[in-house]
């Protein structure tokens, strides 16, 4: 009986970027659903980085889950504190969130309207 490995291991590397990039674009845009929830205070940088771990996040999870298949669970105990961890950090180390005046609501209607063409473009990618 084949095991996934091999499966995987054959897969041809276009198809194979594909499904991960897939993978990124479908999960990144979790990134963009936490800046609308946040009223689009984020620094671009904040937002910029959070999209951009939440894809490789779930890049990792994925290629876990094909090449570890029932043990995939294990994987579990390792990368979600290291996620928690390098998202602590991006949240320390990247500029907080500023409160908004009279004269910013324009600039919070456009970064609005940029997250939700990521949102349906990341989608769209995704899918």
């Amino acid at each position: 009986m084949e095991t996934p490995n091999y499966y995987w291991k054959n897969l041809p590397a276009v198809p194979r970027t594909v499904l991960l990039l897939g993978v990124f674009f479908i999960f990144g845009i979790i990134g963009s659903a936490i800046d609308v929830a946040g009223m689009g205070l984020q620094s671009t940088t904040r937002y910029l980085v959070s999209v951009l771990f939440f894809g490789l996040f779930a890049i990792v999870y994925a290629t876990s889950g094909i090449l570890l298949r029932g043990k995939s669970w294990k994987i579990i105990f390792i990368v979600v504190p290291v996620q928690m961890v390098v998202m602590g950090l991006v949240l320390r180390f990247t500029p907080t969130p500023q409160q908004m005046g009279v004269g910013e609501i324009s600039q919070l209607h456009r970064r609005l309207v940029l997250d939700a063409a990521m949102t349906i473009a990341g989608h769209g990618a995704g899918v």
